[in-house]
């Protein structure tokens, strides 16, 4: 028994490193791309790669109905509220991953790696307000401090050092949003998963066939048809994407089985560490420099995580 406790405790940790490495070279990756690519027409791509990528997983799971639950909306035995609100759900889900695509792909690319990198990790914050405004959890003072903490770090690298909020990044601050878009979008998830109404693979795929289709109708009502195919069949367009495409296809597969084999806390602390990944390449690969304020941002942000994640682990173990 023990055994198996173990092996699963050792898979969760296994799949949260490839998150790790996952965001530590995503930056480096979207950045490399030719400023000439179109955003949307690059999410666009981007995401039907992951979505091509997933589905053959999906169908071996339909074929295969003993290794993971299936979803159909077609069984009588659901009611049609049901099926109804499912659907909903996952419309929303889907809906809330595509305004979170365009902002991190775009951010990414107006804010820099390093910066980006930084600001994808202010998402205790928002776990903690949302917690504290609609699941009335308390916020210990610890939590307060790290919090405010935090957000003085965000806004001292969001203005490039200076404290002049003239100078704070437009794009450092729709970043900033991109973590809010995927708690949301997460907490909608995570009953479906825990009630084994969906797999892993499942909420890939419905997830990026819902952006798929949202940022094609985008691209063909600004670029128009023709041009919009005429970009996506483009050779960068098609190496940048299909690279974004398998990282993003590894990460959420990875994040998903992690928090389900160990706690969400201790899958964060393994993660918290990639923008020092994404420091590295970015000053190998891209030329960016590390400035003295990024550095400073960076062990902020890092103290912080830790710190209201022991902080939320030890509220935790006195409820237990």
């Amino acid at each position: 028994m023990k055994k198996v406790k173990f092996s699963k405790k050792i898979r969760g940790i296994f799949y949260a490193l490839i998150v790790l490495i996952g965001n530590g070279i995503h930056p480096i990756i979207n950045n490399s791309r030719p400023s000439s690519l179109e955003p949307i027409p690059f999410v666009l791509m981007m995401t039907l790669w992951e979505f091509l990528i997933c589905l053959p997983f999906v169908i071996f799971e339909r074929k295969n109905e003993k290794i993971t639950p299936n979803i159909d909306f077609s069984i009588k035995k659901i009611s049609k509220k049901i099926k109804f609100q499912l659907i909903l759900r996952l419309i929303l889900i889907g809906i809330l991953f595509t305004v979170a695509g365009f902002f991190y792909v775009e951010g990414m690319k107006k804010a820099g790696a390093i910066p980006s990198s930084i600001a994808l990790k202010s998402s205790p914050i928002y776990a903690l307000i949302i917690g504290a405004i609609f699941l009335q959890e308390k916020i210990s003072y610890s939590q307060i401090f790290f919090t405010v903490l935090m957000l003085t770090g965000l806004y001292y690298l969001g203005t490039e050092g200076t404290w002049n909020i003239g100078q704070f990044s437009i794009w450092f601050g729709v970043l900033l949003l991109v973590p809010l878009l995927w708690i949301i979008g997460h907490s909608l998830t995570k009953p479906l998963l825990e009630s084994q109404t969906i797999s892993p693979f499942q909420i890939i795929l419905i997830r990026t066939g819902i952006m798929v289709f949202i940022f094609f109708f985008l691209s063909i009502v600004i670029y128009g048809f023709s041009s919009t195919l005429n970009q996506l069949i483009e050779f960068p367009m098609l190496k940048f994407s299909l690279f974004m495409g398998i990282t993003y296809f590894f990460m959420h597969f990875s994040w998903y089985n992690s928090i389900t084999t160990i706690s969400i806390s201790y899958a964060s602390a393994l993660v918290t560490p990639s923008p020092i990944i994404t420091v590295v390449l970015a000053t190998m690969f891209l030329g960016d420099s590390f400035e003295f304020y990024h550095l400073v941002g960076l062990i902020i942000s890092i103290i912080c995580l830790y710190g209201l994640i022991m902080v939320n682990n030890t509220s935790n173990k006195k409820k237990e």
